[in-house]
């Protein structure tokens, strides 16, 4: 009998008070289904009490991030929960402190409903007794180490943030660049498709290596570094549809792109990513024989994008959390993470613009960026 079937029977409370360490259950709601006695003495609280709570209850907004890995792991179909994995995050007590903890995540493989077991430890035990007190009356030496790894929790989660945007943002042209070695290496490609292709894998590599450099210059330069050039946007959004067409011709999806010349001061690498990561997320929502409509122009001061499906939508109780890291959307596919829309708003707000959506379930969506127009020179 596996941790999960003991966890699923009427005996799961007695199951969760052999575990040493403070735990508890969430299901695909983010709500507390078990906890044991340890949990409720972490968050000074009863077990009981706890039951039914939300966990952003007990995590500040900047760690969110901890739902989020917890929702994707329950919403998976049973035979694709991942194993275990491991989060560094906050949690809130209930008198309002926090305390920095490592999250032990371990989704439930059983056929029954999508539950994750969190299993915490403090990073830093010995500040506990302290935490009853108010902030001013704890010694400046505790303070100060909690302050410092608060910031070192804060900057390993960056580091893994980032690490994981480029790594999906990486997976789209090489899946070009598979897709042509597959077709060549086959023996089927016609002699005359050797040139379009080639051009293909190219600007595939193009954008790979402009990914990676960077990555590699936000670790020398900072997170918020944001290299831009005046560049037309027209032939941006152009060039990324290009390079898409063959996802879409392999799911028997149509693009058609109506652009007009929009000068702006952007970094082409990110706003590529941008224009890719709701392109690619437009196909997948789309079924054969659809079309998808890509369209950029100057509005209002403005340059806009807008990325149109006729895909099944996506349910209003997703949309507030669909830019949020490791939350996939409905249409995601089933090996997705959930970084795509992160990447998206992320990248946008960098330039000082800002992304819309607007959706109905079987009426497809819309997604829009609007970023600055460039000022004459």
């Amino acid at each position: 009998m596996t941790l999960a079937d003991l966890l699923a029977s009427p005996h799961r409370a007695d199951v969760l008070a052999l575990i040493p360490d403070p735990a508890f259950l969430v299901d695909e709601d983010g709500r507390i289904t078990a906890a044991n006695e340890e949990a409720g003495a972490l968050i000074g609280l009863s077990p009981d009490a706890l039951l039914g709570r939300n966990v952003d209850e007990l995590l500040p907004e900047d760690s969110r991030f901890a739902r989020a890995a917890c929702l994707r792991a329950t919403r998976r179909r049973p035979s694709a929960r991942r194993p275990e994995t491991r989060r560094a995050c906050r949690l809130r007590r209930a008198d309002g402190t926090e305390v920095p903890v490592d999250v032990q995540l371990q989704p439930m493989t059983g056929d029954g409903p999508g539950e994750v077991l969190a299993v915490v430890r403090e990073a830093c035990p010995f500040l506990r007794g302290q935490a009853h007190g108010s902030a001013a009356a704890r010694p400046d030496a505790l303070a100060r180490v909690e302050r410092q790894n608060r910031e070192l929790v804060e900057a390993l989660e960056e580091v893994h943030l980032q690490l994981g945007l480029a790594a999906h943002d990486l997976r789209g042209p090489l899946a070009v660049v598979r897709a042509q070695a597959e077709l060549f290496g086959s023996g089927e490609g016609e002699p005359s498709e050797v040139v379009p292709a080639a051009r293909e894998v190219l600007a595939a590599l193009d954008r790979m290596a402009g990914i990676v450099e960077d990555l590699l210059a936000r670790s020398r330069e900072g997170a918020e570094r944001v290299r831009r050039e005046r560049v037309d946007l027209a032939a941006l959004v152009s060039r990324v549809v290009d390079l898409e067409r063959h996802r879409a011709r392999r799911r028997g999806v149509a693009v058609v792109a109506s652009v007009e010349p929009a000068p702006v001061r952007v970094d082409p690498v990110g706003v590529e990513r941008v224009v890719s990561n709701l392109l690619s997320n437009a196909i997948q929502a789309s079924e054969p024989g659809t079309t998808v409509v890509v369209r950029a122009a100057p509005r209002d001061g403005e340059a806009c994008i807008a990325v149109s499906d006729a895909g099944p939508g996506i349910a209003p109780d997703r949309l507030p959390d669909l830019f949020q890291p490791f939350v996939r959307g409905e249409t995601s596919a089933e090996d997705g993470v959930g970084l795509g829309l992160a990447s998206v708003r992320r990248i946008v707000e960098d330039h000082g613009g800002r992304v819309e959506v607007r959706s109905r379930l079987g009426a497809g969506s819309t997604f829009t960026v609007r970023l600055p127009a460039a000022g004459s020179e």
